[in-house]
């Protein structure tokens, strides 16, 4: 079988939605959106650490950090809207 290259999954997880607040944080067949998220992410790692969830908030970034992944956190998130806006500066 040919190795694959290294590869490494975001997950955008920002907290703050302005139309679902709390979205990822959400219970979907009793699991946080984040988690099914993650779940899907990991199928195609060999390390969860390969999956980096970025987001504007602590309480994401500490379940995805008990989920075995790595967490960036992005403040340019923290109450701004997330519709697509161009390019961050």
């Amino acid at each position: 079988m040919k190795s694959l290259p290294q590869l490494l999954v975001i997950v955008p997880a920002p907290l703050h939605a302005p139309r679902l607040p709390r979205k990822m944080l959400r219970p979907i067949n009793g699991r946080p959106l984040l988690l099914h998220a993650l779940g899907i992410a990991s199928t195609v790692v060999a390390d969860p650490l390969q999956v980096v969830v970025v987001s504007d908030d602590a309480e994401v970034l500490l379940l995805a950090e008990r989920a075995g992944c790595s967490t960036v956190l992005d403040a340019r998130w923290a109450g701004a809207s997330t519709e697509p806006a161009g390019p961050l500066a």
